[in-house]
């Protein structure tokens, strides 16, 4: 079950006055950056579940441990939810200890989007979404595995779509 963390009123999410900066190479924005594709409130009502639609257009959170994805091992590619766009691989899938699924590193750059999230007190984090539906996909952290590239994107299995990878593949 999810749990709402923001208000749906887009007006209402992080959008703090700070300049634009970097993160590991990768701009982050301190505003939402503007979707390539939009939905419909009904398109997306009839295409996500009520659990999905809180995380990936309230951006809620899933329970810890709940995600779907969390222990599965297939070989594969995840997508976003909404749009369908290739997020993550199986192969920088790693077990964090967290709660949530947690990827080293994303399919392209060009495919996400870092948005600085200042909706909690004590500190600053950085918020991913899909860069063509800016979809809440989840957070990504510098405590990931240091031999790949240090960062830990920690995503709500809600917010993704799988495609199993072919045998032989």
């Amino acid at each position: 079950m999810a749990e709402a963390r923001h208000d749906s009123d887009s007006s209402k999410w992080p959008t703090a006055d700070a300049t634009d900066g970097l993160f590991h190479g990768m701009k982050v924005h301190t505003k939402y950056p503007k979707p390539e594709v939009t939905f419909t409130q009904e398109e997306l009502e009839s295409k996500l579940s009520p659990e999905q639609f809180l995380v990936t257009q309230e951006r809620g959170t899933e329970r810890r441990w709940t995600g779907k994805y969390l222990k599965m091992d297939d070989d594969g590619v995840f997508s976003c939810v909404v749009c369908g766009v290739p997020l993550f691989k199986t192969d920088r899938k790693f077990d964090s200890g967290c709660g949530w699924l947690s990827f080293s590193d994303v399919v392209s750059s060009d495919n996400v989007a870092l948005v600085r999230d200042t909706t909690l007190r004590e500190r600053m984090r950085i918020e991913i979404v899909c860069s063509k539906c800016v979809a809440h996909l989840g957070h990504v952290f510098e405590d990931g595995p240091r031999q790949s590239t240090g960062l830990r994107y920690c995503i709500n299995s809600l917010s993704l779509g799988f495609e199993k990878q072919a045998e032989g593949n």
